[in-house]
């Protein structure tokens, strides 16, 4: 099983976690503001609040418990990560920057 834990407070776009889930890797990740950008809670990543550790530890142990909710995280997460290309990214930068 390939997951990424990311117990991020506070950050930008998140990069790190939508290049593992490009990757296959499960997404388990608090849900600070730069991870709603592309992380789904339930669809493409398992979420939960900022510093809840605990909810944190149980959204991992779902992962290796539940082989179906792993494949289902796995693939929506690919899916999800081609859907926000380079490009696409750059032009709501530049966008946010020129208002």
């Amino acid at each position: 099983m390939k997951a990424l834990v990311n117990l991020s407070i506070k950050e930008g776009y998140g990069l790190t976690g939508i290049k593992a889930m490009a990757c296959g890797a499960c997404l388990v990740s608090t849900d600070y503001n730069g991870a709603k950008e592309y992380a789904v809670d339930g669809y493409n990543s398992l979420l939960s609040p900022v510093g809840d550790i605990q909810a944190q530890v149980e959204n991992v142990v779902r992962l290796f418990e539940d082989a179906n909710l792993r494949s289902k995280i796995s693939m929506n997460g690919i899916k999800s990560a081609k859907e926000h290309s380079w490009d696409d990214t750059m032009q709501k930068f530049n966008k946010v920057i020129s208002d």
